[in-house]
């Protein structure tokens, strides 16, 4: 699993892996969205679209190269330096990934250092402006939660 530095995932993930080894992997289908306030919005679907933590492959999948010399562009690309691509690849060679049945990682956006943009979750998404563009989407996505010592511990938010 590759995990950008200023994003978080949830310490129930390990047991995925744990409690089936020969699975191809799992995608993070929801997750939440935190700008270092006291709200995080939960995002419900699609997550794995958004947020580069968000998948967990079996290595051998990958078909890393032993060496160098043998790395294709193409597959540096793909599968290790864009994460829009990796789910839609092993399950076009018949090797699916499973969705995580949980909110399983928090993509932290407007952190200084970020390549995530530089908005406050209340702008960000719960902008009039969005919310007239597609209400239906956006009724469907905005769940905008009080930050809680539970939330916080299963994925190790800062105070």
């Amino acid at each position: 699993m590759v995990v950008d530095y200023d994003d978080f995932v949830s310490s129930r993930l390990a047991e995925l892996p744990a409690a089936d080894p020969d699975s191809v992997g799992w995608f993070v289908d929801s997750g939440f969205l935190f700008d270092g306030g006291r709200l995080v919005l939960k995002h419900p679907s699609n997550f794995d679209r958004m947020c580069g933590t968000s998948l967990i492959v079996r290595a051998d999948l990958l078909r890393i190269p032993d060496t160098l010399d043998d790395v294709d562009e193409t597959f540096v690309d793909r599968a290790l330096g864009s994460h829009i691509f990796l789910k839609n690849d092993l399950a076009a060679v018949g090797t699916p990934m499973r969705p995580v049945a949980f909110p399983g990682a928090v993509y932290r956006i407007g952190y200084s250092d970020s390549t995530s943009p530089p908005k406050a979750i209340l702008t960000a998404y719960l902008s009039p402006g969005r919310m007239l563009r597609r209400p239906k989407q956006w009724a469907r996505n905005v769940r905008l939660l009080r930050l809680t010592s539970s939330i916080r511990g299963e994925f190790g938010l800062p105070n």
